[in-house]
């Protein structure tokens, strides 16, 4: 069930990053009748960013930033290209991060739509266009007032006035990759979040020796992370936007790829083993409940068999289900039926608890 759980929950992610543009925004008011729409982020009841908005349908997406060094490198280093106006102090103030051909013939044929974007950078940290909605992005302990509104609205005019129609996002050769890249990353990090999810509610020993797992895991998720970044590389190579979106994948795949290879293998060899489980009893020596101190102040439990040494992959200490424990006691036997795994790595197919005669005393086991 929850190996299904994963799955969907990493393809809804996919999903929602595709279609997170499209979403419609709370109006916040309205300025010569044109709604706008504003967010507010804070962080222990502090502001640090705001951005407004107003509607501005359109086949393209755009970010504009003021240019630093950061860009020049990557733009050196051969991974992002960015658009020319042929406008010496707009081309050094300004980062385009877009690749439609039909904002660069605005950008570059109408100083007027220059000379507009002047009074926002660097004064907004991002401006920005998602296909539905023009934004004006800033970080600060405030939020927005009636001048970033004004600024806005100007804006937004200006780029209407100038006949701006761009035409289908096809036209932007890295719309496609971008979405695709931005939704598989947030899909492994989706996958790897719905591991964290089952933590609270199967803590108990999945395999004899955790590092079986665990090597094999990290290993996986050195190897995915090394071929996702070269391929990335060469995928977005020539974007604008190449380095923005190869360096919010990295993040996200280092934050997510360590558990989520490490789920994967677990995973695919437990799922995918078809092979005869062996058979190990040992008998309980002692059964221990253990209590845990949350970081909320709250209490959680593990549960523990303390088994007599005996022969097999079986540690002496296993940790059980809650409802396996309450089955347990000193002098009787545990059987485990061990799957030998798919990727060669023993693992627990099933543990029950049963006397020393071979009746069963806990008909639901550990699964």
């Amino acid at each position: 069930m929850w190996i299904t759980f994963r799955l969907l929950l990493a393809l809804a992610a996919f999903l929602a990053k595709q279609v997170a543009r499209l979403m419609g925004r709370s109006k916040a008011g309205e300025h010569n009748g044109i709604p706008y729409y504003q967010t507010i982020q804070k962080g222990k009841n502090v502001i640090y960013k705001f951005k407004v908005g107003a509607p501005l349908d359109s086949n393209v997406t755009f970010a504009l930033t003021q240019e630093t060094s950061f860009d020049a490198f990557f733009k050196g280093l051969g991974l992002s290209k960015e658009f020319q106006t042929h406008d010496p102090a707009f081309d050094k103030k300004v980062y385009i991060a877009c690749d439609h051909p039909d904002f660069h013939r605005l950008l570059a044929t109408h100083e007027k739509a220059r000379r507009s974007i002047d009074p926002l950078i660097p004064r907004y940290d991002r401006v920005f266009l998602d296909g539905k909605t023009l934004w004006l992005e800033k970080k600060g302990n405030h939020g927005p007032d009636p001048e970033d509104i004004r600024l806005l609205m100007e804006f937004r005019e200006t780029i209407l006035a100038l006949g701006y129609r761009p035409s289908s996002f096809a036209s932007d050769p890295f719309f496609w990759r971008a979405l695709m890249v931005e939704g598989f990353t947030w899909s492994l990090a989706a996958y790897s979040f719905g591991g964290f999810l089952e933590l609270p509610f199967h803590n108990e020993d999945y395999y004899p020796r955790s590092l079986d797992i665990l090597v094999p895991g990290l290993g996986a998720s050195a190897l995915l992370f090394t071929l996702l970044m070269g391929g990335l590389f060469i995928f977005l190579r020539g974007s604008s936007k190449g380095h923005r979106i190869l360096i919010e994948s990295a993040v996200l795949l280092v934050l997510s790829l360590p558990f989520c290879g490490v789920q994967a293998v677990s995973d695919l060899n437990r799922v995918l083993d078809s092979s005869e489980p062996i058979l190990v009893s040992r008998t309980i020596s002692q059964v221990q409940r253990r209590e845990h101190r949350t970081r909320r102040g709250g209490r959680s439990y593990s549960y523990h068999f303390h088994l007599v040494p005996g022969p097999g992959p079986v540690p002496d200490q296993v940790r059980v289900t809650s409802t396996l424990f309450r089955s347990g006691a000193t002098g009787r036997i545990v059987d485990f039926r061990i799957g030998p795994g798919r990727l060669r790595i023993p693992w627990y197919r099933h543990i029950q608890v049963r006397d020393t005669q071979g009746s069963w005393t806990s008909p639901l086991g550990q699964d």
